[in-house]
This record gives C-alpha cells, sequence and structure tokens, in this order.
C-alpha cells in the first residue's frame, strides 16, 4: 500500500492562514476589542498552548519592553495575579535597580520614574504592593532635587537670604543629599551673616533703626528660631534705638518751645511709646541729656497748669520720675503738680446733715446713666412717711485754699416727675448760684468760682409753692475743687 502523500510547505501555510482567518472572524464576533489583536499575533506565531510557559513569556515581554503583551499574559494566563514568587521577585528588582540607577544619578528622574510605572501597569499585585513605595521614593528626591537647583541658583546669584530659606527646607537626616548643597548651605549662612551684619551697620549709620531691627528679626525667622548671636544683636540695636527716639524727643520739644509752640513740645516728649520709659537705661549719653530735659519740662507743665490740662502734666511729671528715678527735679515737679490737680470735695469731710450720703455705690440717674466715682459721689434723698422738711445742706471746710468747684447735679431714678428743687451753692453763707433740678432740667454741669471760700455750702430746697422734700433724690457726682 502505497504510503499517504505528506503536505507540501505551500498547503501547510494555505492551512494555518485559515487557521488564522477562523480565529479572527471568532474573536470579532466575540467582542474582544483591542486585546485580540495580540492574541492573534500568538497564533499567528504558531505557539501551541500545550507547547507555551507563561511566566517565561511575561518576563521576556518586560526584557522586550512590551509591557501590553506583558498585561495581556497576566490577565489571560495569571487573572488573579498570582505569577510564580520568582518572576514577582525578578519584576521588583528591576524597580529596585530603577531606583538605585537614579539615586546614583546614573539615570533620570523621569526615565526611573516610567520604569517603575510601566511595572506597577503589569497588574501583579505584588510587584504593585512593592514598586509603589520605590515609586514615591523617586518623587520625594526629585523634589529635594529641584529645591537644591532652585537654592543654589540663588547663591550663585548672591541671594544668600534666599538660597539658605530653601536650604533649610531640606530633610537634615537624608545625609545623602548632603553632596549636592551642604557646602554652599554654609557659605550661604556665612555670607548672610555678613550681608546682614554690613547692612544693620549702614542703617544705625543713617538712624534708620526701624531697618536695622527688621533685618535682624528677618534673619531669625531665616534661621527658625533663636540664635543666641542674632537675639544678642536685636537687643543692642533696639536699646540703641530706644536712646535715639530720647533724644530725638528732646531735640524736637527744644525746637518747638523755643518757638513758643508748647503742645506741640509737649506731644514731642509724648511721642514716646510709654514702655520706652521702664526699658530704657540712663546711661552716661542720656545723663548728658538730663539738664536739658529737666530746663524744658518744668515750662511745659506751666503752661498745661495754666491751661488747666493737669492730667497730661501729672502724666509727663510721672514719666519724668520713671526715666529719672534718683532726680530730685522730677519728685519737685510731682509734688508740683499734685498740688495743682483737682480734689475731691467729699475728701474734706462728711456732709453735716445725713440727708446727705456719702457712698461709692453706683447711682443709677433719671437720664438712665450710672454715676460712680472712686472716691464716691454725694447724694440727697427722702421719700419716708415723715412730711416738712425744708431743707438740707452739706458743708465743707475748704480754708480759701481753692478756686474752682466743678460737679454734676440731676434727678436720681425714682424723682417724681412733676417735682422741682432748687440746687443752692454758697460761700461763706453768701449764695454763690442756685439751680432748679428736676427731670426737664436734666443733667447740670455746674462750673463756678469759689475763690477765698473758707466755708462750702450745698443745700436742697423745695422750689417755690412746694410743701417740702419728700419723694425727692438728688445726685452730686464727681464734685472737686481746684486750686
Amino acid at each position: 500500500m502505497a504510503s499517504e502523500k505528506q503536505p507540501d510547505a505551500q498547503t501547510k501555510k494555505l492551512r494555518r492562514n485559515r487557521i488564522i482567518l477562523l480565529l479572527c472572524l471568532v474573536l470579532l464576533l466575540c467582542g474582544i476589542g483591542a486585546e485580540s489583536y495580540l492574541l492573534i499575533q500568538r497564533a499567528e506565531n504558531g505557539i501551541l498552548t500545550l507547547q507555551r510557559d507563561p511566566a517565561a513569556e511575561l518576563l521576556a515581554a518586560v526584557e522586550a519592553g512590551d509591557f501590553d503583551s506583558a498585561h495581556l499574559i497576566c490577565i489571560t494566563d495569571f487573572p488573579d495575579g498570582d505569577v510564580p514568587e520568582s518572576v514577582s521577585e525578578k519584576l521588583i528588582a528591576q524597580a529596585q535597580a530603577a531606583r538605585d540607577a537614579y539615586f546614583s544619578d546614573q539615570t533620570d528622574a523621569e526615565t526611573a520614574k516610567a520604569q517603575v510605572q510601566s511595572l506597577i501597569s503589569i497588574g501583579i499585585p505584588a510587584v504593585t504592593k512593592a514598586a509603589e513605595p520605590i515609586d514615591e521614593e523617586i518623587r520625594t528626591r526629585e523634589k529635594w532635587l529641584t529645591l537644591i537647583q532652585k537654592a543654589n541658583a540663588s547663591y550663585e546669584a548672591g541671594d544668600y537670604a534666599d538660597a539658605f530659606k530653601q536650604y533649610r527646607k531640606l530633610p537634615e537626616d537624608d545625609k545623602s543629599l548632603y553632596p549636592y548643597y551642604k557646602e554652599q548651605e554654609e557659605q550661604a549662612s556665612t555670607h548672610l551673616t555678613a550681608q546682614t551684619l554690613e547692612d544693620v551697620a549702614a542703617a544705625e549709620k543713617q538712624n534708620d533703626y526701624d531697618t536695622a531691627v527688621s533685618l535682624i528679626e528677618n534673619v531669625i525667622r531665616i534661621y527658625g528660631g533663636k540664635v543666641e548671636f542674632w537675639e544678642g544683636m536685636l537687643s543692642d540695636v533696639t536699646q540703641r534705638q530706644q536712646q535715639y527716639q530720647y533724644l530725638e524727643a528732646c531735640r524736637n520739644a527744644r525746637i518747638f518751645f523755643d518757638s513758643g509752640e508748647y503742645a506741640k513740645a509737649f506731644d514731642a516728649l509724648r511721642s514716646l511709646p510709654d514702655t520706652l520709659y521702664e526699658a530704657l537705661p540712663v546711661s552716661d549719653t542720656l545723663q548728658s541729656y538730663r539738664d536739658t530735659y529737666f530746663r524744658i519740662l518744668p515750662m511745659i507743665l506751666q503752661h498745661l497748669l495754666a491751661g488747666g490740662d493737669t492730667e497730661q502734666a501729672a502724666q509727663l511729671a510721672e514719666e519724668a520720675g520713671a526715666l529719672f528715678p534718683d532726680a530730685e527735679e522730677a519728685s519737685a515737679l510731682l509734688d508740683q503738680i499734685r498740688q495743682a490737680m483737682p480734689k475731691e470735695l467729699i475728701s474734706f469731710g462728711k456732709p453735716e446733715l445725713s440727708d446727705f450720703t456719702q457712698t461709692d455705690t453706683a447711682l443709677k440717674g433719671a437720664d438712665g446713666k450710672t454715676y460712680q466715682s472712686d472716691t464716691g459721689n454725694l447724694y440727697y434723698s427722702y421719700d419716708g412717711e415723715l412730711s416738712g422738711r425744708k431743707i438740707s445742706s452739706a458743708v465743707f471746710q475748704l480754708d480759701g485754699d481753692f478756686s474752682k468747684l466743678t460737679l454734676t447735679a440731676l434727678p436720681m431714678e425714682r424723682f417724681a416727675e412733676d417735682m422741682t428743687v432748687l440746687l443752692e451753692i454758697s460761700g461763706d453763707q453768701k449764695e454763690i448760684e442756685t439751680y432748679a433740678v428736676s427731670r426737664k432740667s436734666g443733667v447740670l454741669h455746674i462750673d463756678l468760682d469759689i475763690t477765698g471760700t473758707k466755708v462750702l455750702q450745698i443745700s436742697v430746697k423745695p422750689a417755690a409753692g412746694a410743701e417740702d422734700l419728700r419723694n425727692v433724690g438728688v445726685i452730686i457726682a464727681d464734685a472737686k475743687v481746684t486750686a
């Protein structure tokens, strides 16, 4: 029996093409899509399923840089991503190698990131879990190296403040970065110190202490905290600034005073912050201006007192005493001011009649406001069952030492709506002035000349036609006498 004729090469090729076409039709009908093309390629190569090694194919695809094929093999042959451990170890080693190449400057960040991302794209969970931290490590180093480049550029441009500020942002525990910037950082610090000292000296030479202080504070911020050297310099410059401000105030005060502008002279001395008088030391330089200060101050105080501005005068005298605590002139000025200040009327003794009461309790006026004094106010109030009271008085012994009386008088909250009483102020049994007090009259601000008065009397009386002082309450607030 004749042997069966074997098909020639042309016949084999036709059969193979028919199989490929058949597979294409099946895949198109199934709608597999883009991935079917890769399967067709594998079918065209004529690789029989029983003869394949998917793990070896996957590694070969990765070696060839064909990560799409590697991904296809993974999802078709290892749908759960459970590749052999030897395969995942080799792929993880490749990711680590890409990282090491970048860290040793053998490749750039973009290449290293692309290699690691390609390995992650295959879709093997073990590889993804190991490669993602490597990818983040590459990105972090890229960020630090970019920052170093920026800082180095500032250093080369002579902007040592910006360079040092950028260097300070780098992680101090990553010594692998030191070769890229450590020497420049130290040099930037040295140049920054020298530059700042030069600029501070120039600013002080121009008496521009605000700029000098600002320069030092900026350096302290750049260093990110307290540095003993700069903190000490800041203290020295601030002290010199305080001395300069004080001396300038004295010079300006003298200029204004010599030109007869007393208010401006006072404002010049008061232009300094209150804290300066406590913080400023009495140095030899300041002592040389002490005489000038105390030649100007009494004349300013004299004009303030003449204008009735005793509170400002007292404040200025107290500050002079704080600035020069050992100066007898300051104590004498303060005594002079205190003697000239108004005195509370009730400090001269309690009223002679009990109908007037001294109190430091807040009193409610008919105007709805509250009246209260540190040393107390006077008030007359009587709304009991008894009637017939025609006059109530309070008497004070002034001995002729005062020239002016000031006070505020008004009805109390419970003052009857239709009631009017008379408030009479007398000196040495002679009427000085009488005022009508009612809800209609409202608040009375009284300012009287009482020059030479030895006995001062304040009285409340019924108005014409009134029978007595029942249901009446009168507040006498802030009563003061002035020499």
